[in-house]
């Protein structure tokens, strides 16, 4: 039993560091070497636990079940914006969810990494102001100007619904 529980904190400690290694460098420069290393493990001990970068990459995309709930969330206020009428009715509920969710996060991510976070706001005005016209219907875009408000919405709308 004890080393069934060391095993899982090695794999948790694996997982730990590659994520932390991925986001601070470019996953195609990251080796198995490097992860082992970084994991402070064996390049034996990785391999007992995964077979290939690609793998340790599908556990942590897997571990990262916050963002499945965010996609969810947010599938649920892009249907309201379509029910609303805001929302281009030709774009998929679940696509503009998705890209929503992702650009949010690779948008914070590069901000920790680059500025821990000081230039957030506005690089979320930016982001809101290339997504915008896309997601919302032209004759209701002018409602949406004020993206630092809209900024600030969105998080009281995700408060309002209970999301994480």
């Amino acid at each position: 039993m004890a080393e069934q529980a060391r095993a899982l904190a090695t794999r948790e400690k694996i997982v730990e560091s590659a994520a932390q290694l991925f986001s601070t460098t470019n996953y195609h420069v990251a080796t198995m070497a490097g992860l082992a290393h970084a994991a402070g493990v064996t390049q034996g001990a990785l391999y007992f636990h995964f077979d290939s970068k690609v793998a340790l990459a599908q556990e942590i995309v897997g571990a990262a079940a916050p963002y499945s709930d965010w996609v969810a969330t947010t599938e649920q206020l892009v249907a309201r914006a379509r029910v609303d009428g805001d929302l281009s009715q030709t774009l998929s509920i679940s696509d503009a969810a998705r890209i929503v969710v992702g650009s949010f996060t690779g948008t914070q991510m590069l901000s920790g990494v680059r500025e821990s976070w000081g230039d957030l706001r506005s690089r979320l005005e930016e982001l809101w102001r290339f997504l915008l016209p896309i997601l919302v219907v032209r004759e209701r875009v002018h409602f949406f100007v004020d993206t630092p408000r809209l900024v600030w919405s969105v998080e009281a709308e995700l408060a309002q619904i209970g999301a994480p």
